[in-house]
């Protein structure tokens, strides 16, 4: 390693960047866009960084920052959400080959390391509820990460599995705070099937938060699983098309 790459690679370790851009290193080190050009391709063929995508780097040394916590850098804002921040609260036990990333941007799949990485765009007023955890990843919180996995469940599971990470994790969430969340997506489909699935799996919850959702159900019938079947019969309470049947256990809804 010649000086000026330990160099590169201490101004950004002292930075806190996870990905790199040249921008960064030329504005981190003080040396001219075409050093930092050169540098980097040396820094590459020589495994001390490691490119996630055009122009984009993570370093390689003294070790590199995980998966999710890279995913969770790549573009500014983002979070890990979905079906891997499930499995990162321990509400499923299933291991995605997905890594999928909530963010107000648009931007396409790509892979790294063997990993598909899966930019998940949502409007900038649902884009909240996310920490940084130990490690550095940038992470859904369990509510929310119920919540995003209701409103595109195609991205968690499918129903099913949205089902039993409900059932999992309720004991070790603010069921509070997840209905603030589900009325802060203003969606009322959502608010739809979080309602039946709570009543239909008989969770313990106060009355006055069933109240709140189903003051916000309005007119008209959802499909309580979005990717089955338009048919089913019809659940006036929360005026759902009951289009598919869910087995948890002994409870079927």
């Amino acid at each position: 390693m010649s000086k000026q790459e330990f160099t590169a690679l201490e101004a950004v370790g002292r930075s806190g960047l996870v990905v790199f851009g040249i921008t960064d290193l030329q504005r981190l080190t003080g040396m001219r866009k075409t050093r930092c050009y050169q540098l980097v391709s040396q820094m590459n063929r020589k495994g001390l960084i490691s490119e996630i995508e055009g122009g984009k780097y993570v370093t390689a040394v003294p070790s590199r920052p995980d998966l999710l916590n890279i995913a969770s850098h790549i573009v500014s804002p983002s979070y890990i959400s979905f079906w891997n921040a499930l499995s990162f609260h321990g509400f499923t036990e299933q291991l995605p080959k997905t890594i999928f990333v909530a963010t107000v941007r648009r931007k396409l799949a790509i892979a790294y390391e063997g990993t598909r990485i899966k930019f998940v765009t949502l409007s900038p007023s649902r884009f909240f509820g996310y920490t940084r955890v130990e490690g550095g990843a940038v992470i859904a919180d369990g509510e929310k990460s119920l919540v995003d996995s209701l409103l595109l469940p195609r991205y968690a599971g499918g129903m099913s599995e949205f089902v039993k990470c409900l059932s999992n994790a309720w004991k070790n969430i603010d069921a509070k705070k997840l209905i603030d969340y589900a009325l802060r997506m203003h969606n009322r489909s959502l608010v739809k099937r979080l309602g039946y699935t709570v009543e239909a799996l008989n969770l313990p919850i106060e009355g006055k938060f069933i109240q709140r959702l189903r003051s916000n159900i309005g007119f008209g019938y959802s499909l309580l699983d979005p990717l089955g079947p338009r048919d089913g019969g019809y659940d006036r309470r929360w005026m759902l098309r009951v289009n598919s049947s869910i087995k948890l256990g002994k409870v079927i809804i």
